[in-house]
């Protein structure tokens, strides 16, 4: 264990007795505290967290602590199975947050690091008992299970969660950070494009992720334009109709994601075609001209000395 951890676990599965992380950390006063009012605001899980945190009585704050020192440090916690479903049973929350220098985390995302079969088990649980954590991806993979899944590579984890059907937006976190810390084959991440089409309606959700990503000004980055044209292949893989179905029929005319321009007589959509391009750094900025748009692309060139 790093030293940074080892200052708040005596062991894997034990915290230091009144040492910086015995008592939850996520209190007000702590700068996260006041990041997640602003991100998480409007997130049911967040809004009834707080009021938890605010009303906690000695009891709930033991079970707490026990609850995410049995699921242990995120790397080397060996988890007991049984023994958390006694503690959910006696009214236990993922409310118990610790910071080991790199991360704050709770239960629930100390046990999405691992990818082993018993930690899978634990989030089939925790997904049935604690329904409505981070099933918003907001960029933020310390407080989404599907995305830190998604960052470490745990796929066989990443695949538990999108059956659960729990995640709101998993394109969006499939775009956001797949192959962001480790990287992913092609393969990889098709299957795990695969698992999202069975449990979800995929049109909807290319729809209302696209726009979450364009709205978060996320479309230029180079690993998005990656994982975008293994989204378009995967689409294009269901037929040669399939591509123009969930695109064609996704979006409005309103959505400039969903705006095709002629191109040599060929109709080409502007997300696709940033894809084609290569574009690593710019702007792309569509005008709506009537009967035709004018898209231009604005590259920025990085020059070194």
């Amino acid at each position: 264990m790093s030293e940074n951890t080892i200052k708040l676990w005596l062991e894997p599965n034990k915290l230091i007795e009144n040492g910086k992380g015995w008592k939850n950390q996520l209190t007000r006063s702590h700068e996260k505290f006041g990041e997640f009012e602003k991100v998480y605001k409007n997130d049911p899980w967040w809004r009834e967290m707080k009021e938890r945190l605010e009303n906690k009585d000695e009891k709930q704050i033991e079970l707490d602590r026990r609850l995410l020192e049995q699921i242990g440090e995120r790397w080397e916690g060996k988890a007991n199975l049984e023994e958390i479903k006694e503690l959910i049973s006696m009214g236990a929350q993922p409310d118990h947050w610790v910071e080991d220098g790199y991360c704050l985390y709770n239960a629930i995302m100390s046990t999405v690091f691992k990818d082993s079969e018993n930690e899978i088990e634990i989030v089939k649980l925790f997904c049935e008992k604690f329904p409505k954590f981070g099933i918003s991806d907001r960029g933020r993979e310390d407080e989404s299970p599907l995305g830190r899944s998604i960052y470490w590579r745990n796929n066989k984890m990443a695949k538990t969660i999108l059956k659960s059907k729990r995640p709101i937006n998993p394109i969006y976190s499939f775009l956001i950070w797949s192959g962001y810390a480790v990287d992913q084959s092609k393969e990889e991440k098709m299957e795990m494009l695969k698992t999202i089409d069975e449990f979800y309606n995929l049109s909807k959700v290319i729809q209302s992720d696209l726009e979450q990503i364009r709205k978060d000004g996320k479309l230029n980055y180079s690993r998005v334009r990656r994982n975008l044209e293994v989204l378009f292949d995967f689409c294009r893989s269901k037929g040669t109709d399939y591509l123009l179905k969930v695109f064609g029929k996704s979006y409005s005319i309103k959505s400039p994601l969903g705006w095709r321009f002629k191109k040599a007589n060929h109709f080409k959509w502007v997300a696709q075609e940033m894809v084609n391009r290569n574009f690593k750094n710019g702007k792309c900025s569509i005008e709506n001209m009537g009967n035709d748009f004018k898209v231009r692309f604005k590259i920025l060139l990085n020059f070194f000395l």
